[in-house]
């Protein structure tokens, strides 16, 4: 194909990315260019919820935590900036964020705050200030949830081998913290008819999936907090240097919060997901066969790598990948040519293991 030299406005560059999705979609247009499939859409969406109802419960729990903090976040930038918020085009989070400015500005006014012109540097910290403080409790959030994800598998594993359901309120009842989770006897019980049945106390093997769980959702949500305070930092610099209104400033806060919506939602999908489903194998006796459930719209990896096929648990790593699955497998770092089959086998991946028949032995 030749180079073909584009020249686009300079004003671009300050577009939202709704915007510039616009531009791109009328190019296609123009070229007369089929749309092509994006990776959302070759697989469920992640707005879909779990077909679990016990982890959509958390998924949605989880996912709300998060984006209100980043909501507030946001808000709270554009009330100390002193930006208007009237004149922010329509979404569905439009009031709640105008109301969180509204809420704000209020509390700025009590404390007698007044804007005061600051240089650059002054008002980057000030930033850096509010972010910190609205995201640093999030990663505190890893351990409940991700907790109440790996204690929900447990109990299923436990509820399929009695053939019985779990109640729809069994997740308020679930402990938040690992040191409660690890109390002899388990402390929960299920009720099957008139027979209370007690759980035994949980493996090493699924504390340590669940240790594991909980460092790595911690990690990737300090990662994400840094890069979204990050991001907003530097568009404010962009701002000063391109000389923007207000407005715009303001309108641009919005739309890389409806970014960072997305990247919230993706986190609670797949934290809790590679929790829920490690402790499930970490549940299972050794030689366990698992599957899993075909999922209507799974992307082409997942038709291909894992719906159809069986595989056998074990509690250890194994050399043979296309045969075996433990807990803590994972794709992480590998391209998706190489991918193995694990669950969840990509971000936001929806499948979840079951079990195809038993033949382990006990526990380790």
């Amino acid at each position: 194909m030749p180079k073909v030299n584009i020249q686009l406005p300079p004003e671009l560059r300050s577009f939202s990315d709704e915007e510039k999705l616009q531009v791109i979609e009328e190019i296609r247009k123009a070229l007369k260019v089929s749309p092509t499939k994006t990776v959302e859409q070759e697989g469920r969406s992640m707005w879909d919820p779990s077909d679990d109802p016990l982890i959509a419960q958390l998924e949605d729990d989880f996912y709300a935590k998060l984006d209100t903090a980043a909501q507030q976040a946001n808000a709270e930038t554009v009330a100390v900036l002193d930006l208007p918020a009237e004149q922010l085009r329509k979404s569905n989070a439009l009031d709640r964020f105008k109301a969180y400015v509204k809420k704000f500005r209020e509390r700025l006014s009590a404390l007698n705050h007044k804007v005061k012109r600051k240089n650059p540097a002054e008002v980057l910290q000030q930033i850096d200030d509010i972010w910190r403080k609205r995201t640093k409790p999030l990663s505190r959030l890893a351990e409940k949830y991700i907790v109440r994800s790996a204690l929900a598998a447990r109990l299923r594993v436990e509820a399929e081998e009695r053939g019985i359901d779990l109640p729809e309120d069994v997740i308020d009842k679930l402990p938040v913290t690992i040191t409660a989770a690890e109390k002899e006897p388990f402390p929960f019980t299920l009720w099957d008819k008139q027979e209370q049945i007690e759980i035994v106390a949980l493996s090493p093997a699924e504390i340590s999936a669940m240790e594991h769980a909980v460092l790595s959702a911690a990690e990737k949500i300090g990662q994400i907090s840094d890069s979204h305070r990050a991001g907003v930092k530097q568009l404010v610099i962009q701002s000063m240097k391109e000389r923007w209104g207000a407005d715009k400033l303001s309108q641009a806060l919005f739309d890389v919060y409806s970014i960072q919506n997305r990247d919230w939602r993706r986190v609670a999908i797949t934290e809790l997901a590679m929790a829920t489903n490690d402790a499930y194998i970490a549940g299972l006796r050794e030689g366990d066969v698992v599957k899993v459930p075909i999922v209507p719209g799974a992307c082409k990896h997942c038709q291909r790598l894992l719906e159809g096929e069986t595989f056998i648990v074990s509690q250890t790593p194994q050399e043979d990948g296309k045969k075996y699955v433990w807990p803590g497998k994972s794709n992480i770092g590998r391209t998706a040519a190489n991918w193995w089959a694990c669950v969840p086998l990509h971000p936001h991946c929806r499948h979840r293991w079951i079990r195809s028949f038993q033949k382990g032995g006990e526990r380790n």
